[in-house]
């Protein structure tokens, strides 16, 4: 009797090795027809913040199981403590050799912004991984406190409350949950406020520094944030109270004796959201050296929050600056990634210039800005010519320590309803963007686009959509 091989299905594999649940919520979407049409969920009485919120959300959710969130968490945070280790590691505190590598940066300042207490181990960081065959890839560390994806906490209620969603968690026993990263991190703020002594009055009082594109929903995020704020802090069991305001530039803020205060209240957490280098000046930087308020987005995080940084990681990843363990864990975890210059590296296991081998391999590779935004001014090798490839490696190299190439990675299939055939279910690329709060895990979200034979930019800004992970 001959055999019959089962007809793989490399989209579900995918789901399944997240969680089980994926996997069988596929099978379930397919054989659904309300999950197959894109909802209108436009007649609902949606919040505010939807009008701020241009990108858009895909209405089937991911599910993600305990082993491959812990696996997701250990990449993140660990990644980033490496990123805030790099002065000593990599440089052995040696501020001239490393303002030669980071630009805009000089030997004094950098001394400064490093002599205890630093900000930079307090602020929040979004690891944005590809899920690969190789498994997770971190692309980018985003080190700041201004970072996109915090803004889906309304849909996942929207979510939770389609009835074809809430028919399957009830057909399999599902106890999901969705992780919302803003109080995740309000908690991490105020529970760092509480570890350093800044509670001990029996309040905390926080600001949100805000200005730019966030003006026009300031007092819808003053509103929200402080209700949040307060939950945050009726949860606790030890009584602590206090307020948290978003403010506009630097209305009402002022500095006495190295404290900060807000209307005449004193401020023990600063939140700078504010979307250009003007946000929190020099002087409340003194009140955080201080040790009178707590940091989060200063300075620091500007200088290491780049892409160079991951380079540096990949370019050292052999040296004895790391252990066995974290050299594991950025082969692992972080694809080759170079600063665009002349120095001799290695790549697929021939050796010359970094900017010759960059040339000669462009079909691997994508070149970004360190410390680009949005997917803005990226190239990806396999789909520029040669000759443009050439004159970006060119410019790149007139512009050193601005520029990173990065060996390219492709995502395992996603399969997911297309937003833009309704009906059909089509492969998506999907980027992860999970949240680190120092060793703690703050959530996670995807974008998704349909998969092209050719890699591309993965982004909202650039036509992807997102979509919410619920964990079970």
């Amino acid at each position: 009797m001959p055999v019959v091989e089962a007809v793989r299905d490399p989209g579900r594999e995918t789901l399944a090795s997240l969680s089980p649940s994926g996997a069988r919520f596929l099978d379930y979407a397919r054989e659904t027809p309300e999950l197959l049409t894109i909802p209108d969920w436009r007649h609902r009485d949606l919040p505010e913040w939807v009008e701020y919120d241009a990108y858009p959300v895909h209405p089937w959710p991911l599910f993600l199981d305990e082993a491959a969130r812990r696996a997701q968490q250990e990449i993140a945070c660990e990644l980033t403590r490496l990123v805030t280790e790099i002065p000593q590691k990599i440089f052995g505190g040696d501020m001239e050799r490393m303002s030669r590598v980071y630009p805009g940066t000089e030997p004094m300042g950098l001394s400064m912004l490093l002599a205890p207490p630093t900000e930079i181990e307090d602020v929040p960081c979004r690891a944005d991984l590809v899920h690969t065959e190789r498994g997770f890839q971190c692309l980018e560390l985003n080190i700041s406190s201004r970072l996109g994806g915090w803004t889906q906490s309304f849909w996942a209620d929207w979510l939770f409350d389609r009835p074809p969603i809430r028919h399957f968690l009830e057909r399999e026993g599902l106890d999901a949950r969705y992780r919302d990263t803003l109080p995740e991190f309000l908690r991490f703020t105020v529970d760092r406020a509480v570890e350093q002594g800044l509670g001990d009055s029996g309040e905390v009082h926080a600001v949100v520094l805000a200005n730019g594109t966030f003006l026009p929903m300031i007092g819808f995020a003053d509103r929200l944030l402080g209700g949040i704020y307060q939950e945050v802090l009726a949860a606790r069991d030890d009584g602590l109270g206090g307020t948290l305001r978003v403010v506009k530039d630097l209305d009402n803020l002022k500095v006495r004796r190295s404290r900060l205060y807000h209307k005449g209240r004193e401020i023990q957490v600063l939140i700078d959201h504010s979307d250009d280098d003007a946000g929190a000046d020099f002087l409340f930087f003194r009140c955080f050296k201080a040790g009178s308020m707590l940091l989060f987005g200063g300075p620091m995080a500007q200088v290491l929050g780049g892409k160079d940084s991951l380079a540096l990681l990949s370019t050292h990843a052999d040296s004895d600056a790391f252990t066995s363990e974290e050299r594991e864990l950025i082969h692992g975890h972080l694809p080759w990634s170079r600063l665009v210059d002349r120095d001799p590296t290695t790549f697929r296991g021939e050796e010359g210039p970094t900017a010759e081998l960059v040339l000669r391999h462009r079909e691997h590779l994508v070149l970004k800005p360190g410390l680009g935004l949005a997917g803005e001014h990226v190239t990806i090798g396999a789909t520029a010519t040669p000759e443009v490839w050439s004159r970006e490696v060119e410019a790149a190299l007139e512009s050193p320590g601005n520029w990173v190439a990065q060996e390219c990675v492709r995502s395992l299939p996603y399969p997911y309803l297309s937003l833009g055939q309704e009906g059909e279910i089509l492969d998506h690329d999907v980027v992860w963007g999970t949240f680190a709060l120092r060793d703690r895990y703050g959530g996670t979200f995807i974008r998704l686009q349909p998969t092209e034979p050719e890699a591309r930019v993965i982004n909202c800004h650039q036509g992807a959509a997102e979509a919410l992970v619920l964990e079970v």
